[in-house]
């Protein structure tokens, strides 16, 4: 026999109201009591009813996730502790999670949208989509609170919480360029997205604030559905034999393992002949030898900052029309896989 509120209630010789304030987590009740309800609701197994409360409240609990995954084999990982890091936000906040991905493809992008509009999403986070937004009125007319992470969906009329790409990356070149490197090869992807153009751009401006040349031949655009291990590591021992950089930056942190044995296979030592920086800060990156100099994601503070949002929309606690727009910096942390240039000290 199902368990229901008012079975809770007559257990807990409390009104079904107050069981129902406490099983939401909301105000109004003594924390003695709350745990109480809360020890009854589990010896009685209840499952509380969605479909009822919904009805009640006009709301689902429920949160889209928007996601086009990713196309490369390295990048997935950063993807997806972002993705973690909102889901463990949104159930602290007494919300599930629907993933909706794309797969970069728009068709895929219409049957989520779809999605999430049949479940009567309470919110949606956009954190990538497919290859463009076809329908910017698609987006404006959503029936819900939209959450934008992601610069592709630039025009659509909601909140934007976003990384900074661009500074983490001019944060790295520059540091490198204050150690005496010149010849910094940047591995970037030969995909055009805003993403790969903000951390280019923080990556120029760094040599024109020091006012060095920056050298094109260093610019090394790999394309997206190549960049994995096995290619990494080959591109490296190519561009070892070739321009002969004395620093790479890589774009994720996965990546490096392979530019690391890349490196040492070819003979030469990090940092002392040269050195490396990655992207993300992933748990292994401090563990790795040499320890990885790395640009951090503030991951943990990125997904704070979108539950917040989601939940402040979905109680109506701020104005519709005043829409925010929230900027993090990325932070580089510097480990043992840098140091001064060889060249430069001669």
């Amino acid at each position: 026999m199902t368990t229901t509120i008012k079975k809770i209630a007559e257990v807990a010789n409390v009104t079904p109201y107050t069981v129902s304030v406490a099983l939401r987590g909301r105000n109004g009740v003594s924390e003695k009591t709350r745990q109480r309800i809360e020890k009854i609701a589990q010896q009685l197994d209840y499952v509380p009813n969605f479909t009822a409360r919904s009805l009640v409240l006009g709301k689902t609990g429920l949160v889209g996730i928007l996601s086009a995954g990713t196309n490369n084999d390295l990048s997935v990982f950063s993807s997806q502790m972002l993705i973690e890091a909102i889901e463990r936000k949104l159930f602290d906040k007494g919300y599930q999670a629907i993933m909706g991905l794309t797969y970069g493809l728009a068709k895929y992008e219409y049957e989520c949208v779809q999605l999430f509009r049949a479940r009567r999403v309470d919110a949606v986070i956009l954190l990538s989509g497919g290859e463009k937004v076809d329908n910017i009125k698609t987006y404006n007319s959503f029936p819900c609170p939209l959450i934008n992470v992601e610069h592709r969906f630039e025009g659509i009329e909601c909140d934007r919480i976003r990384v900074d790409r661009s500074y983490g990356m001019f944060e790295a070149t520059t540091y490198l360029l204050e150690l005496g490197h010149r010849k910094i090869a940047f591995f970037g992807c030969d995909h055009d997205d805003l993403c790969s153009c903000e951390r280019l751009i923080g990556y120029q401006k760094a040599f024109k604030e020091k006012g060095v040349e920056c050298d094109p031949s260093m610019l090394l655009k790999i394309p997206v559905n190549t960049i994995n291990m096995e290619n990494i590591y080959k591109i490296t021992l190519d561009i070892l034999k070739t321009i002969k950089p004395t620093a790479i930056i890589n774009t994720n942190d996965f990546g490096c393992i392979s530019i690391l044995k890349a490196v040492q296979d070819f003979g030469l030592e990090i940092p002392k002949d040269i050195s490396v920086i990655g992207h993300d800060d992933m748990p292994f990156s401090a563990y790795i030898n040499p320890a990885l100099t790395t640009i951090r994601q503030p991951y943990a503070q990125l997904a704070a900052a979108i539950v917040e949002k989601v939940d402040k929309r979905v109680k109506n606690e701020e104005a519709e029309q005043s829409f925010e727009n929230i900027s993090m910096r990325a932070k580089l942390i510097i480990r043992n896989s840098t140091g001064s240039c060889k060249e430069f000290a001669k």
